[in-house]
C-alpha cells in the first residue's frame, strides 16, 4: 500500500500547483503584451470639451464617471497623444476625483494609460469590479511624469476600472489607450480558477482520501 507520507504531496502538486494562477494588477511602459482591441478615442468624433457616457460603446467601453473629451492630449504626459478623456478634479478637495472604464462584457484582462498630477506623495487608488464589487485593489504613487504609466488587470474577471485620484484637489487627470484582452468566456476554460478556491477543493479531496484510508484500516 502506498504511504499516506508520499501520496499527500504528490496530491498537493496536482491540484493546486498548476491551476493557482492569482489575479494580478501591473503597471508597466506599454500596457498589455497582446490584447483584442483598443480605444484610441480616434473612432468617434466627439466635441472637444464635451462630456462623454457611452459615445464608445461600439468599441467595448463607457464612462459613468462623465469625463470630458480633448481632440488632443498629446504632451499632457508619456502614453497619451491625439484624442482623449480628461477629468478635473475640485479645487477645495471636497470631492475626490473618479474615472470608471466600464467595460461593455466581462473580461479578464485589461490596461490603459493614464496620466495624473503629482500627488505630494499620495497615491492613485486602481480597483478591478464585477458587478460593482470590488475583486482587487492596488496603489500606484500619483507621479505626474512617469513613464510606467499604463496599468491594468490580468487574471480575474471584471467589467469595470475604478480610478480615485490622489491628491488634495484630485488635480488634471488624462486616459488614453485604452487595451481590451479577453473576454471572460462563459466558465468554459479561459479564466484561471482563483487560487484559494482551488487550494480548498484540493484539501478537501484529500480530507476525502484520509477518511477512506482510517476506514479501509
Amino acid at each position: 500500500m502506498t504511504s499516506t507520507r508520499f501520496t499527500l504531496p504528490l496530491l498537493l502538486a496536482f491540484f493546486v500547483l498548476p491551476s493557482a494562477v492569482e489575479a494580478t494588477f501591473f503597471h508597466n511602459t506599454t500596457g498589455l503584451g497582446s490584447y483584442e482591441s483598443s480605444v484610441t478615442f480616434s473612432e468617434v468624433a466627439v466635441s472637444h470639451g464635451a462630456f462623454v457616457t457611452n459615445e464608445f460603446s461600439a468599441y467595448g467601453v463607457e464612462f459613468p464617471s462623465y469625463p470630458v473629451y480633448d481632440s488632443n492630449v498629446t504632451g499632457s504626459g508619456n502614453n497619451v497623444s491625439g484624442a482623449g478623456l480628461r477629468r478635473y478634479g475640485f479645487g477645495d478637495g471636497s470631492t475626490p476625483t473618479v474615472i470608471v472604464i466600464k467595460f461593455t462584457e466581462t473580461l479578464t484582462e485589461a490596461a490603459f494609460a493614464l496620466v495624473s498630477d503629482d500627488g505630494n506623495g499620495a497615491q492613485n487608488k486602481f480597483e478591478a469590479l464585477l458587478g460593482n464589487a470590488v475583486q482587487e485593489t492596488d496603489y500606484v504613487d500619483a507621479v505626474a511624469n512617469r513613464t510606467d504609466n499604463f496599468y491594468g488587470f490580468t487574471g480575474i474577471n471584471f467589467d469595470a476600472i475604478r480610478v480615485t485620484v490622489a491628491g488634495a484637489t484630485g488635480g488634471n487627470t488624462v486616459l488614453d489607450n485604452i487595451q481590451l484582452g479577453a473576454a471572460f468566456d462563459g466558465g468554459t476554460g479561459s479564466v484561471p480558477e482563483p487560487a484559494t478556491a482551488v487550494i480548498w477543493t484540493a484539501l478537501g479531496g484529500l480530507g476525502l482520501i484520509a477518511y477512506r484510508r482510517r476506514r479501509v484500516a
